[in-house]
């Protein structure tokens, strides 16, 4: 009992240490950019080193392993505490995607400064933090904010289940939140959909009778991070 409660007091101070943290929710790089900038602070009082990268995947966990036509620098840099860094982006290579946005993942991992006690045993975690960028084609911008009057939503059945679907006729990545309704207390958990593709959740009969009484509303993420609710209105 006594190592697992160390073990637990030695989790918990590391999961302390993590401090490393990325102003705002996603990055927008629009093809006229020649670069942009993301700033991240350190909210703890004790140094962390940071390795930064940018790639094309969600489930990479170190740099090299994906693509990505950006360069990011600094790549490592070490933030003192109550400190700060701005990350520089910029895109470095052609990307021949021009009709849609496209996704990329900007990844920051903090590596905690190790405690000046060397003869203390102790558990470092390091935690990477990951929010979307998108790169958005000349013909796309100032035009994000029109984009939910290209979703088409309705109702389907299937093996006696129902499901509420959306297609995203944008060109734009829709990333929802969650679809509201008030029967039940309960709201349902929305993903992102890509441009061109359908997205489907499984509603139970209380949300269904909602959604058929124009009662239900979902959320939507804008540019600016922002959680944006509007009806579902089923075509």
């Amino acid at each position: 009992m006594k190592n697992i409660l160390l073990l637990a007091l030695f989790f918990m101070s590391s999961m302390a240490q993590a401090s490393i943290s990325i102003t705002g929710t996603r990055v927008i790089y629009n093809e006229s950019d020649r670069s942009v900038a993301v700033k991240i602070n350190n909210r703890g009082e004790t140094a962390s080193v940071v390795q930064a990268w940018i790639d094309n995947k969600l489930t990479n966990q170190t740099p090299g392993s994906g693509v990505s036509p950006f360069l990011l620098y600094p790549a490592v840099s070490k933030i003192v505490g109550g400190g700060e860094q701005y990350l520089r982006i910029k895109k470095i290579e052609n990307i021949p995607n021009t009709e849609t946005e496209s996704l990329f993942w900007l990844n920051v991992k903090d590596i905690p400064e190790a405690p000046k006690n060397k003869d203390i045993n102790y558990l470092q975690l390091s935690i990477i933090s990951k929010i979307k960028l998108f790169y958005r084609p000349a013909a796309l911008k100032d035009k994000a904010g029109e984009m939910y009057k290209d979703l088409s939503w309705g109702v389907s059945n299937s093996n006696g289940k129902s499901y509420l679907t959306v297609k995203n006729n944008s060109r734009f990545y829709a990333s929802f939140t969650e679809l509201k309704v008030t029967s039940g207390g309960k709201n349902i958990a929305l993903d992102m959909v890509a441009p061109g593709a359908t997205g489907q959740w499984q509603l139970n009969s209380a949300a269904q009778t909602e959604i058929n009484k124009g009662k239900a509303e979902y959320g939507m993420v804008n540019d600016f991070g922002a959680v944006v609710y509007r009806p579902v209105t089923l075509k």
